[in-house]
């Protein structure tokens, strides 16, 4: 019975430790690894620093250096070089950098440099742990030439203002011409030939003469007209009287 107690006060304990001491983990290792091993040159490296098996806070540190190999890269030529002491906290897994290299104008050989893990920090309740990486076995990248300059992206140009359209202006209309009006030409008068013009020779105009009434000749007798006057009423009484006698023997006979 005892003996049961205390292993429970004694279970009790270290859990009372292990709690009034968070930033002491248990650590089993850390490790360093990239996106690709190979990139051409003027792309980006993606970094990861990963621990394993691992809570609280720890720590690592993550570096870069040119090479190896007989063409190692230059840190400021050929890369963005790298050297970041990396903090985890609580159950944080990995963190993530980014590496950029450099494209070079002219075609060279293919360019290396390498990353490893180096002064972990943490462990001191369990002190085995592990790096993926150190520096006499770091993780290498290679860096393939291209021999060519990535064009910088242009500006952006700004988009045009639209400029107002111009009113079209009314064109005045034009003026009807006056119609010309084209006189008729008069037929041409035929040409006379003077030598056949006959010119009227003068003669002497008739003076029209006013008859002349004939002239009665003065009876200056007066009894040779009482005369003739005297025998136109005697045969104007003889014409009646014999006109009378025809009428009345007619007459007459038509009685009978």
């Amino acid at each position: 019975m005892r003996a049961r107690t205390a292993a429970v006060l004694a279970l009790v304990l270290v859990t009372l430790i292990v709690l009034a001491f968070p930033a002491d983990a248990a650590c089993h290792s850390f490790s360093v690894s990239v996106n690709s091993s190979m990139v051409e040159e003027g792309e980006t490296v993606t970094v990861t620093v990963s621990r394993d098996g691992a809570v609280g806070s720890s720590s690592v540190t993550v570096t870069s250096q040119d090479g190896p190999g007989p063409a190692p890269a230059t840190a400021g030529e050929d890369y963005v070089a790298l050297n970041q002491r990396v903090s985890f906290t609580g159950a944080q897994p990995s963190r993530e950098f980014q590496i950029r290299t450099t494209a070079s104008p002219s075609l060279e050989d293919d360019e290396t440099f390498s990353l490893y893990l180096r002064d972990p920090q943490g462990c001191e309740f369990d002190g085995d742990y592990e790096v993926s990486h150190t520096k006499e076995s770091p993780l290498v990248v290679t860096i393939l030439e291209t021999g060519t300059v990535p064009s910088p992206d242009p500006p952006p140009s700004p988009s045009p203002s639209p400029s107002p359209s111009p009113s079209p202006s009314s064109s005045p209309s034009p003026s009807p011409s006056p119609t010309q009006t084209v006189a008729a030409t008069p037929p041409p008068e035929p040409s006379v030939d003077p030598s056949e013009v006959i010119t009227p020779s003068e003669s002497a105009v008739p003076v029209p003469t006013r008859p002349s009434s004939p002239l009665v000749a003065e009876d200056t007798n007066d009894g040779g007209l009482a005369l003739g006057a005297l025998f136109r009423w005697l045969f104007l009484g003889f014409v009646v009287l014999a006109g009378g006698v025809v009428w009345l023997a007619w007459r007459g006979r038509i009685k009978d």
